[in-house]
């Protein structure tokens, strides 16, 4: 499931980040405003920032670490996590993504994140095979949409794979965190067969997403 908080931002300062190194720094960059977007997205958050009005970028670095100050919707005061830089022109980029299970490992975040999928192959007749219950070893089959594509998520380290099922008619056995699903599906463009395991459903509104978790 993704969920994601998104806040125009003002008068923002974007600041050095020397991580675990204590040193005072001057601001780099400066910007009438920007997008500050804080999400979560199968296992892992993720955070961005567009600088959307720049007043000044004297000395940012792609791949380098930033920390921004700024005003938020309500007047507070907003400091955002710290982000490596993804693009300078033609505005500044940042963002960065941590998985759950491995607190410690940050991943920069490529630009134009307001996606979070990379749609890959289109795909039609889209069948299912999954557990009858959890524990059984007996399994269930269901064609479960005859569209939709291969995707790839923008974010992780690997990158995630799976399969987005547009209007999905889903057997009451398949629910969001649901496991050890396998999926198959024709690709329109070459007609050949795929199929992918160990899928998690991770979301079940109008699309339904299966992603193959890393972790």
């Amino acid at each position: 499931m993704i969920t994601a908080q998104t806040e125009t931002i003002t008068d923002i300062s974007v600041f050095p980040y020397y991580r675990g190194v204590p040193l005072e720094v001057d601001a780099v960059a400066q910007a009438r405003k920007g997008k500050y977007v804080a999400g979560f997205f199968a296992g892992q958050s993720y955070y961005t920032l567009d600088l959307t009005d720049p007043v000044a970028a004297d000395d940012l670095h792609v791949g380098a670490t930033y920390t921004c100050t700024a005003v938020g919707q309500d007047a507070r005061p907003i400091k955002t996590h710290w982000l490596f830089c993804t693009a300078i022109d033609p505005t500044p980029t940042f963002g960065i993504s941590r998985h759950w299970s491995d607190p410690g490992n940050f991943v920069a975040i490529l630009p134009q994140v307001d996606s979070v999928l990379v749609h890959l192959e289109q795909l039609s007749d889209i069948t299912v095979v999954f557990p009858r219950r959890a524990g059984e070893s007996s399994l269930s089959q269901a064609q479960i949409g005859r569209s939709g594509w291969l995707v790839m998520t923008r974010m992780g380290c690997p990158q995630m794979i799976g399969i987005l099922v547009d209007d999905p008619v889903l057997p009451s056995g398949i629910a969001q965190g649901s496991r050890n699903i396998v999926l198959s599906a024709r690709a329109i463009r070459t007609t050949q067969s795929i199929s992918l395991d160990t899928m998690t459903c991770v979301s079940t509104s109008d699309t339904a997403l299966f992603l193959r978790l890393g972790n």
